[in-house]
């Protein structure tokens, strides 16, 4: 989202990343953010390293970004701060304008009813691979613990990079529970489990 604004002519909207990790070390993309925060003047970054200062919480927040509840915001990252950044804008009265990015499901869907509560059996077409999921599992874990090698930077943070081709069957979004699938879709595999036989193109 940064490189696109960055991208951009014109006026930018005053823009500010808190980026909450263990240490410097840690920061993804740090090396280029600092560029571009001493680079551009529509951009502010705050690194905010856990290990030195604790978890980031509403005083540290407001001292980083004081009108933080008045912005549109956009969180993506572990559980916990999730968690944190849904209380803190819900208690700011302000949780319409904060959108959240999960590195994986907060928790998975509730099968539901008929034919779709249940796994199924998992082929990797490409691989050669075969094995049997249940309904609540990602196909990331599933492929991973069969020792296929499966695309993703989903836990760093890098959205939409375990994308995988869809050969056969349906699969069950673990966000919202929704049954879907036809051959030749490309299926997000951290959010994703069988649902029946499924084969994937890996």
């Amino acid at each position: 989202m940064l490189r696109a604004l960055a991208g951009r002519t014109g006026r930018r909207p005053d823009t500010v990343l808190v980026h909450s990790t263990p240490d410097a070390d840690r920061v993804v993309f740090g090396g280029e953010l600092r560029v571009m925060a001493a680079r551009e003047s529509w951009f502010t970054l705050y690194e905010h390293h856990t290990r030195r200062e604790g978890r980031l919480d509403r005083v540290r927040l407001g001292a980083l970004c004081p009108d933080w509840e008045k912005r549109e915001s956009w969180a993506c990252g572990p559980e916990g701060l999730l968690a944190f950044a849904e209380r803190a804008w819900r208690d700011a009265d302000a949780r319409h304008r904060l959108h959240l990015e999960r590195f994986r499901p907060p928790s998975p869907a509730v099968p539901g009813s008929g034919s779709g509560g249940h796994g199924g059996r998992v082929r990797f077409t490409r691989s050669g691979v075969e094995t049997d999921a249940g309904p609540a599992t990602p196909l990331l874990d599933v492929g991973e613990a069969a020792g296929v090698v499966m695309p993703s930077g989903c836990r760093m943070g890098i959205c939409h990079s375990c994308l995988s081709p869809l050969s056969a069957g349906q699969v069950r979004d673990l966000r919202t529970g929704d049954i879907h699938g036809e051959p030749g879709d490309v299926i997000q595999t951290c959010v994703s489990a069988a649902c029946g036989p499924v084969h994937i193109d890996l």
